[in-house]
């Protein structure tokens, strides 16, 4: 193995970082400039060997970068076959959505969302891109994805809040599933299920 190179350094996508680069202590680490701090407080030993921004190139890879899901999210397209890698600015469970907008069945993504509006302006900007497949970070790759994904870029920036039910159910999806997240995620699973109006 040549690199490892991540989207962002949330808990799902770093835990065997360490494990990987003793097993291949020549390969690179390659992350987006504004996410190293999330890798020590995450306790992640291994410290990044190139720190990546937009138009860098990753072997035939170019990186976009696509704050907001963390502060330095970056995805990657395959000039090649017009893969996108798109991280967790979309995730496409149960259905194609952008992190920021809140659905019951897997609320975790929105829950671990920096900041919701800087993902919606990187999910609608990844809509320029040249793509022909979509993959995300949580759910099945996408061939010809660009209506999905204006569907999601459409919902996620029409400012409607989820309903009390999809706020509740997420709450309580995040916190049965804490044992699996970090705290800071079920932490703010249950706030929101908390301070919904009554």
């Amino acid at each position: 193995m040549r690199r490892v190179a991540l989207t962002h350094t949330h808990t799902d996508h770093v835990g065997a970082i360490d494990t990987l680069m003793q097993h291949w202590p020549n390969a690179e680490l390659l992350v987006g400039a504004a996410d190293t701090a999330n890798l020590t407080k995450l306790g992640v030993r291994t410290a990044p060997t190139r720190l990546l921004r937009g138009g860098d190139r990753v072997g035939s890879l170019t990186v976009i970068d696509t704050p907001g899901h963390s502060p330095g999210h970056v995805a990657y397209l395959d000039e090649r076959d017009g893969m996108l890698y798109s991280g967790d600015t979309f995730a496409n469970v149960p259905r194609l959505l952008v992190a920021s907008v809140l659905h019951a069945i897997f609320p975790l993504p929105t829950f671990g969302t920096h900041d919701p509006a800087q993902t919606t302006r990187a999910a609608r900007a990844l809509l320029d891109v040249p793509l022909r497949t979509l993959a995300t970070g949580h759910g099945p790759a996408i061939q010809g994805p660009l209506p999905a994904m204006r569907r999601a870029v459409q919902e996620a920036g029409s400012g409607r809040e989820p309903g009390v039910v999809t706020r509740v159910a997420a709450g309580w999806v995040a916190h049965l599933t804490r044992l699996s997240t970090d705290g800071a995620v079920a932490g703010k699973a249950l706030a929101y299920r908390d301070n919904r109006p009554s």
